[in-house]
């Protein structure tokens, strides 16, 4: 499958070949292309280092663990990877492994070698109006199970039908639930779920997120020191 060309500067990671968008490639009988068997992490930069780094692969590690998916990289492997991939200036990044190339069949023992890609696109600040001002948010009609509600896997239709909710409702985000729990918002990683950070504890049936009370603190922070 090759990846079409983007909208903006990317740098793609497979298994530590690092090329443009139009040069990426990963088999069609990937399991994580074909069956969403997989798992990632999305994390960002600061000063030009991964944030929250060693968290965010602990939680992966944990993913990984829960559906029995064998990382191929360690955790230092995996860091200078990422690092070797990064543009100038901040960066957003996707972490993702895949189950690798199988039969057609759901079965995991088909798939021996799993897939590391690395995503990694420039970070875009959002308008300052958002922090101002707030956004519009609905509670989506999707509903996550709770057996798989601290895990992070590529079975992302849920995040696709909030999304759906959310523009059709004309809305900025998104809020999943797990049965009449919060979940996730739909972009768990954007400033604007500050105020669901705070509500985002580590109880049971809720995912803690790696950069959830960093980014509370250090949204607190930063407004102090310019008001």
């Amino acid at each position: 499958m090759r990846a079409g060309l983007g909208i903006m500067p990317t740098r793609i990671n497979i298994n530590g070949v690092i090329t443009g968008p139009e040069d990426a490639q990963i088999p069609v009988l990937d399991h994580g292309f074909l069956f969403g068997d997989s798992v990632y992490e999305t994390l960002r930069t600061y000063k030009g280092k991964p944030f929250l780094f060693s968290r965010h692969f602990a939680r992966l590690e944990h993913s990984a663990g829960a559906i029995d998916l064998r990382l191929p990289w360690s955790e230092s492997t995996t860091r200078e990877e990422i690092q070797q991939t990064l543009l100038h200036g901040e960066c957003r990044i996707r972490l993702m492994i895949t189950r690798g190339v199988g039969e057609l069949n759901p079965d995991i023992e088909t798939s021996t070698d799993p897939t590391a890609i690395i995503i990694v696109v420039p970070l875009m600040a959002l308008p300052d109006r958002i922090y101002e001002q707030g956004v519009d948010v609905v509670i989506s009609s999707v509903r996550r199970s709770a057996r798989f509600a601290d895990i992070k896997t590529g079975s992302l239709i849920h995040q696709v039908l909030a999304r759906r909710d959310a523009k059709l409702k004309h809305a900025y985000e998104a809020i999943l639930l797990t049965g009449l729990r919060m979940r996730s918002c739909r972009m768990e990683s954007q400033a604007t779920s500050i105020w669901s950070a705070m509500a985002h504890s580590s109880r049971r049936g809720m995912m803690p997120a790696s950069s959830r009370a960093s980014h509370v603190e250090s949204f607190w922070i930063s407004h102090a020191r310019s008001a």
